[in-house]
């Protein structure tokens, strides 16, 4: 049999290959490679984003809840938002949401960005990453 000019033998489960064939072996697995390391999620995933309602409670940490009530979110202490305005920050207390110096958690109409995040072990859950108040 004949490939790209050289010759490829089996004699008693030994191989020969061509350099030639060699060669186009470990360029198309290259090429391959290459492919499908470009066609894979790099690890940054875009955030949906739902309007709903916010409730923080004293640690910063909080719930978001969707406008339909279909689901709801952990929100972690600390993430970055925006005020109606459009300003950024990134640290403090989301301005619409309760310091939590009360006994009272109060809820604020809010945009919240959202991703699903899959752990090891085989679960997943909803976490926001980003709130603008509304």
């Amino acid at each position: 049999m004949s490939l790209l000019g050289g010759s490829l033998r089996v004699v008693t489960g030994d191989v020969t290959l061509s350099k030639a064939a060699l060669f186009m072996i470990v360029l198309g697995s290259a090429l391959t490679g290459g492919v499908m390391a470009n066609l894979l999620p790099n690890g940054v995933a875009p955030l949906q984003v739902a309007e709903g309602r916010a409730v923080l409670m004293n640690d910063g940490s909080g719930t978001f809840v969707m406008e339909d009530e279909s689901f709801s979110a952990f929100i972690p202490a600390g993430i970055p938002w925006d005020d109606p305005s459009g300003a950024s920050h990134m640290g403090d207390r989301p301005g619409c949401l309760s310091d939590g110096k009360n006994d009272t958690a109060t809820q604020a109409r809010v945009e919240a960005g959202y991703t699903t995040v899959s752990m090891p072990s085989g679960g997943s859950y909803t976490v926001v990453a980003w709130l603008k108040c509304l």
